[in-house]
Order: structure tokens, then sequence, then C-alpha cells
């Protein structure tokens, strides 16, 4: 089973990837490329305004917009303790900004490792 939709806020990773996943896989269904801006592969252009600056939390709104409920958000950092491929000390300018999304809260569940 794969995913039905992608989403990110670099189109042109997404336009490779869905060439990789040709190369890898043998699934006929094509993924719906969601993106802030139009390019070679993407679906569905959101020109959203600037305050979804994480690919995850992207996402995420557009998945509420487009009726999904519960929207269950795992593996996104939500605070600057970076990426998973950060090395050990090194964080990222991300933070979670809740007042913005308090019109969405009671959509999400948030899921965190312990």
């Amino acid at each position: 089973m794969s995913f039905g939709h992608w989403v990110s806020r670099h189109p042109a990773i997404l336009t490779h990837a869905k060439a990789l996943r040709h190369v890898c896989t043998y699934e006929a269904n094509e993924p719906a490329c969601h993106a802030q801006e139009l390019d070679d592969g993407i679906n569905y252009v959101w020109p959203l305004d600037g305050w979804s600056t994480d690919s995850g939390m992207l996402a995420v709104r557009i998945a509420l917009f487009m009726g999904f409920a519960p929207v269950h958000v795992c593996g996104i950092p939500l605070d600057t303790s970076g990426h998973f491929y950060d090395p050990p000390g090194v964080g990222h300018s991300y933070a979670f900004e809740p007042e913005r999304w308090e019109p969405f809260l009671d959509r999400l569940r948030f899921i965190k490792s312990a």
C-alpha cells in the first residue's frame, strides 16, 4: 500500500521522487502531488500564506483543507530539536506556533515518542 498524496515545500523533490518510485517499485497508482508552487509533476498548487514553513506542517494544513480529520501528526519535530539526520546538538529554527493552529487543534492528534 502506498500513500495517495505527497506534499513538499520543494516541488522538484517530488518530481524526482516520483521518477525514482517508478524505477524502484511496480506500483501502478500515481500519488497526487501537492506544493505551494507549480513544477513538473505537481498536480495541485496551494498558494498558502508563508506560515507553513515546514513541509510536514504544510501537509497537515492541506489535509485539513481537504477535509481529512483527525490528522495524526508524527515524525514532524514541533520544536527546535532538529531532524533525524542532523548531527547531535544541531537543531533547526522551526518552532511550532500553537496560536496559528488554534482553529485546527481539535482536529489534530500529536503522537510523540517516549
